[in-house]
This record gives structure tokens, C-alpha cells and sequence, in this order.
């Protein structure tokens, strides 16, 4: 699997001298485990030996991506970090000193507003992540999932305020999505088919809309993607709030609820208790 990949690529990279490499393999290990649906406290717990072994081997630039605010919003609530930046990102990263860890702290941003469903600060973090989009190598683990809640973020947004910049930009990751699922069902199929059915949504295709859902649910369900499963559940359920079909809401709602319980998002998890 990849995390095992990165696990062997971690003791390669100390075995050879070279802390750099051997932290990033760490990181990028803890990146895995958060979003193939592994218990956030077991992410948790890696990404602090992650921070301790790069303390300890002075790689200050990329200590900061190792940072573990985020997911103890999703494990304890959003009130449950205290911080004077709500991007969680200091002046320091976002003044293109590292630009890999100001993009990595805007996406957490940009992510944790958009699960809670916080628009504001969602519309706000979105124009910010945007205008620090940073290509490397590097990136590219971050850069599949950071894709697909883009695409899911820009949807939302068009749907709120009717700027069509950001249904384009949903349906422009829409089409990215479905040309790496032609090369990964297992990874990208599901997701494909919810930013599919979010641009359904969108446009009022109600009943192609109710099919995607359904189909991204599914696919998510077969492939053990816990996380993308958990969102494709609630954005199901806000749709068909949406369109007055109150009973299979509830049923979406209560779906996801257990998802993210699963995952150990259980401060998400109690917006959408029964």
C-alpha cells in the first residue's frame, strides 16, 4: 500500500542520510492515513511522532505542516482550538517564506470551514487558497485531495452566491476527476461521481442529481473510502433537504453521522447527531 511505500521510503531516506526525504515520507504517511479513513487519533498520534522527529532533527520548513489543530476540530469540535488566525496559519508562512506550508495551512483551512459548513469563513479561505497555489513535487500526495474538496468547495459556493466563476472552476476539477478515475476507479471514481452530482445539483438536474448521490455512495462504500462515503452521505442530505424530500434527508444525515463517527470526526459527527 502507500503507506507502506512511504514507511520503507522513510527508513531509506534516514538509512542514506537524508533527514529531508526521511521527513517528508513521514508526512506524507500521515497525510494517507487521514484521508484513506484510518481513526484520526492514529493520524493524530503519527503526526506527533512526525513533529518530535523533525524538532529533534532541526527541519524547521516543514514542521509546520506536521501541526495537528485541524484534526482536533474534527475530533473535538470547532470550538475546540483556540487561535487568533481562523486560516490556521501564522504571518510567517503566508508571507512566501515556505509557500509548500502556506499552501498546506490554507487547504486545513479551507477544508476543516468547509465540513463544518462554515460558508463565510469557506468563501474566504477558498480565494486565499487560490492565491497560493504552489506547484512541487512535493505537493503532489496533497494535491488529489486537495482537488476534490476544491471542486466540492466551489459548487457550494456558486450554489450561495450564483458566481459563475466557481461553478466553472467545480466543473473544470469535475472533468479533472473523471480522467484520473479512467486511470484509478478504486481512488477517484466516487469522487467523480459526487462532484458530478453536485454540478447536477447546481444546475436543478434534480433526478441526475438523486442518481450521482447514489452512485458516489456506493462506490465509496465498495472502495472503503470512509471519508469520501461520510461527505457524499451529507451533501446527499443537503440536497434532498433542499428539494422538500425530508425522509431520505434524514436517512443521508443519519448515514454520515455514522460514517464520521467511524472515521473519529465525532466533533463533525455531533452537528449531525439524530
Amino acid at each position: 500500500s502507500i503507506i507502506l511505500f512511504h514507511a520503507e521510503g522513510h527508513t531509506t531516506a534516514l538509512e542514506a542520510g537524508d533527514i529531508r526525504i526521511a521527513s517528508l515520507n513521514l508526512l506524507l504517511q500521515c497525510n494517507t492515513l487521514v484521508w484513506c479513513g484510518s481513526s484520526l487519533n492514529d493520524a493524530k498520534i503519527m503526526f506527533d511522532e512526525a513533529s518530535h522527529f523533525m524538532k529533534q532533527h532541526n527541519v524547521l520548513s516543514l514542521l509546520f505542516i506536521a501541526e495537528t489543530r485541524e484534526l482536533d476540530k474534527l475530533v473535538n469540535g470547532w470550538e475546540s482550538v483556540t487561535s487568533t488566525d481562523p486560516y490556521g496559519s501564522s504571518e510567517y508562512y503566508l508571507q512566501g517564506k515556505n509557500p509548500l506550508a502556506a499552501q498546506s495551512s490554507r487547504f486545513q483551512g479551507l477544508m476543516i470551514s468547509f465540513i463544518y459548513r462554515n460558508f463565510e469563513v469557506t468563501e474566504s479561505a477558498a480565494e486565499r487558497y487560490i492565491g497560493c497555489k504552489y506547484d512541487s513535487w512535493i505537493a503532489l500526495n496533497y494535491k488529489t485531495i486537495e482537488t476534490f474538496i476544491l471542486g466540492l468547495v466551489s459548487f457550494w459556493i456558486f450554489r450561495q452566491t450564483n458566481r459563475i466563476q466557481w461553478l466553472e472552476t467545480g466543473v473544470r476539477i469535475k472533468q479533472i476527476m473523471e480522467k484520473w478515475s479512467e486511470t484509478s476507479r478504486w481512488n477517484f471514481l466516487q469522487k467523480f461521481y459526487l462532484l458530478e452530482a453536485e454540478e447536477h445539483f447546481c444546475n436543478e438536474r434534480y433526478e441526475s442529481a438523486k442518481l450521482s448521490y447514489d452512485v458516489a455512495i456506493a462506490f465509496a462504500a465498495k472502495h472503503k473510502f470512509i471519508v469520501d462515503e461520510a461527505l457524499a452521505c451529507e451533501l446527499a442530505g443537503y440536497f434532498a433537504l433542499r428539494i422538500s424530500d425530508h425522509s431520505n434527508s434524514l436517512d443521508y444525515f443519519k448515514m454520515a453521522y455514522e460514517k464520521y463517527r467511524d472515521w473519529g470526526a465525532h466533533g463533525k459527527a455531533a452537528t449531525l447527531r439524530p
